[in-house]
């Protein structure tokens, strides 16, 4: 009995540290895996950003990210305002651990402020890199993007700008 438990509370504990997390830099989100005794904590990027998040004026300026590993979704850190079309790009797309199934596929997801997804499309990527334009946005609107991978154990990094 007492190691079956201990057998579950291993596999417990593997799932856990497998989770992400992002940390902020400069105008660029970077996600890197969270170790098991953080369990907990909500860094950007793991979630949607909170209603106090800063904003990024995509008519200033694109937003620049940087995703270092992502097995199923992260977010931008900021709300994104500004445009009333967005360009996002994925580039430098790389397979960090290959466990077979769908793996050029992301699937990008714009969300409003009410957290209601407005539009997604999903980018195949060729050559490393691949490009989707949202339109029929309202540019005085707050937004936030999601990127999610399918989930089928894959593990993947890549950066790129939303202008």
């Amino acid at each position: 009995m007492l190691k079956k438990l201990l057998s579950v509370a291993l596999a417990a504990i593997m799932v856990l540290g497998m989770s992400t997390s992002v940390f902020a830099a400069e105008n660029r989100d970077v996600l890197t895996p969270i170790p098991p005794s953080s369990i907990g904590i909500q860094p950007d990027g793991a979630k949607p950003p909170s209603s106090s998040a800063d904003i990024h004026n995509l008519s200033v300026s694109e937003y620049n990210y940087q995703v270092e590993d992502v097995g199923y979704r992260v977010y931008t850190s900021k709300w994104l305002t500004g445009a009333s079309s967005m360009d996002v790009l994925v580039d430098n797309w790389t397979i960090l651990e290959s466990y077979g199934g769908t793996s050029n596929i992301v699937t990008v997801r714009v969300f409003n402020s009410s957290k209601k997804e407005v539009t997604s499309k999903k980018i195949t990527i060729s050559h490393g890199y691949g490009t989707a334009t949202f339109t029929g946005l309202t540019s005085s609107a707050k937004y936030y993007v999601c990127f999610e991978v399918p989930t089928n154990s894959n593990r993947y990094s890549f950066d790129g700008n939303i202008s």
